[in-house]
């Protein structure tokens, strides 16, 4: 879903950083190439080499939650605010991409 006020510019610029950092192409829609969670766990691994020890290829959503869950663990453990973490869902779900981008770009 995009809402009214998602900022397509800040998606084209996030996922071209998002790949010049993982060497990850991007091959699918934004929002499918990060809904399992292994894209950004490796975004945090490739910045901060071993922060998520373990990073699930497969096993299904509820794998792909706990991905998500832990992105999102360590942006609050650097210090990302609360108010600019996305709850799993939202991309999980994709239901709020622009969420998630704000998460990204915090």
């Amino acid at each position: 879903k995009r809402a009214a006020n998602y900022d397509k510019g800040l998606e084209e610029k996030t996922q071209v950083w998002i790949e010049n950092v993982t060497n990850i192409t991007c091959d699918k829609e934004f929002g499918e190439w990060l809904k399992d969670g292994q894209v950004l766990c490796a975004l945090v691994n490739t910045l901060m080499p071993g922060r998520i020890k373990k990073i699930n290829t497969g096993g299904g959503i509820w794998k792909e939650q706990e991905n998500i869950t832990a992105f999102i663990r360590v942006c609050r453990e650097v210090g990302v605010a609360e108010a600019s973490l996305f709850p799993t869902e939202s991309l999980a779900q994709l239901k709020d991409i622009m969420q998630v981008l704000n998460t990204i770009s915090a």
